[in-house]
């Protein structure tokens, strides 16, 4: 179960919308290559919550072309 805050409801959207692959392979990957954890349900930066209220703003945080949910399938 994920419980979502207002600070982080976007990143938990973004991850539970569109394929399991999508989410590892694009979006985890996205923030690993550019050195963001998930921790907790909270996008993190070298110990920071990164607060993320938008699904554009994770997609170019971590250098990744925005895409819809009923376009997130690999």
């Amino acid at each position: 179960m994920f419980f979502a805050t207002p600070e982080n409801w976007e990143l938990i959207f973004a991850i539970r919308t569109g394929s399991a692959d999508y989410s590892h392979k694009v979006l985890a990957s996205g923030w690993v290559a550019r050195g963001y954890k998930s921790i907790g349900g909270n996008l993190t930066h070298n110990g920071k919550v990164i607060e993320v209220r938008e699904e554009e703003d994770l997609f170019k945080r971590i250098g990744v072309p925005f895409a819809l949910p009923k376009n997130r399938n690999i």
